[in-house]
């Protein structure tokens, strides 16, 4: 599933290189939509004077005006996720009430992560009607060799075991991963469930159902005795 309203965002760093990394970040995540990127931290000010914005992408160490100045001279209070090449400012963060605190060069699921915790606050502050959790579509990353894919949950149909490795059945392709189910398990959003020692579907795809298989995606899977209560639930 992928929401209907999104997280407005800028944001604000002297560097391009990091503003280039921001920018590709925020357009793979499908609930973040970015309003401006701004290397001056004074043109990004007078922006939020105009605009709504619901979220900030700050770095901390700036000329002119550091990123905690910038926050002290808010008129209204942003979430914000502080990023910094600078650990030392970690406590600085908390006592602004950042949402996250990102340590550049900022991997991007350690980006995914801040971004989640974002959406949470930002559901909660605007009353916003969200499916559950479970099913929202979210952003993992897969390992395939020396390949790391980036896919929607909501595009994936099932995983199935192949000996010590993994084929993550999607639209159009498959994923091969050296990975466990256990570890697939945790990667994959609630409404993933396993139904064989050999087969994890996703619920959202299931076409026809019977006591003994499923269908997904056109693929007839087996639904184990041991497993039977997780796609009865």
């Amino acid at each position: 599933m992928i929401l209907e309203s999104k997280i407005k965002c800028i944001a604000v760093d002297d560097e391009p290189m990091a503003l280039e990394v921001l920018d590709e970040y925020i357009q793979k995540v499908p609930y973040l939509e970015k309003a401006g990127l701004f290397n001056d931290a004074l043109q990004a000010l007078d922006y939020l004077r105009k605009h709504e914005i619901d979220l900030i992408f700050l770095d901390i160490q700036m000329p002119d005006l550091t990123g905690i100045q910038f926050l002290e001279m808010l008129e209204e209070k942003k979430l914000t996720i502080l990023t910094t090449a600078y650990s030392d400012y970690a406590l600085q963060s908390y006592d602004f009430d950042a949402v996250d605190y990102l340590l550049k060069p900022i991997a991007f699921d350690r980006f995914l992560k801040a971004a989640q915790k974002a959406l949470k606050l930002w559901s909660a502050k605007t009353n916003f009607s969200l499916q559950p959790e479970e099913e929202i579509d979210q952003l993992i990353q897969i390992k395939s060799g020396h390949a790391l894919h980036c896919v929607h949950t909501e595009d994936l149909f099932f995983v199935e075991g192949n000996g010590n490795y993994l084929n993550f059945h999607l639209k159009g392709k498959k994923i091969l991963s050296l990975m466990k189910m256990d570890e697939a398990l945790q990667l994959l959003p609630n409404h993933f469930r396993r139904i064989h020692k050999s087969f994890i579907i996703n619920l959202n795809h299931i076409t026809i159902k019977s006591s003994n298989q499923v269908t997904v995606a056109g693929q007839k899977l087996p639904i184990s005795k041991t497993y039977k209560i997780n796609i009865s639930l």
